[in-house]
This record gives structure tokens, C-alpha cells and sequence, in this order.
């Protein structure tokens, strides 16, 4: 599971970024296989933007 800007803007409204943001991943860029053995990479965002990788079952333990 994946979260971006809109999910931690939810996540701050109820004063939940924090303790959610400390079990994430963040993740800069996605990787593409353009074929056999050719990768690029493509960013998620501007410079420096990112999105956080979560876990489902370390989200379903914190509650």
C-alpha cells in the first residue's frame, strides 16, 4: 500500500502522520523495464517529493 499527499493531509487532520509516517518507506522514484535487461526510472514527484510504502499488516497491528 501506497501513501501520497492526500492520504497524509487526512492522516494530519487526524493527528495520525507521525505515528504512520514511522512505519513507512519512502519511495522517490517507480522503476520501469523497457525490456529485456533495460530499465529507467521515473519519478513520483518534483525534487525531493515522495510517496511512503506501508505495510498492511503492520497498519492492521497498530489498531
Amino acid at each position: 500500500m501506497v501513501l501520497s499527499n492526500r492520504g497524509l493531509k487526512a492522516l494530519q487532520d487526524v493527528n495520525l502522520e507521525k505515528e504512520i509516517l514511522e512505519i513507512g518507506i519512502p519511495v522517490d522514484k517507480r522503476c520501469i523495464h523497457t525490456g529485456k535487461d533495460s530499465i529507467t526510472y521515473q519519478s513520483y514527484g518534483k525534487f525531493g517529493e515522495v510517496i511512503y510504502s506501508l505495510s498492511r499488516g503492520l497498519l492492521n497491528k497498530k489498531w
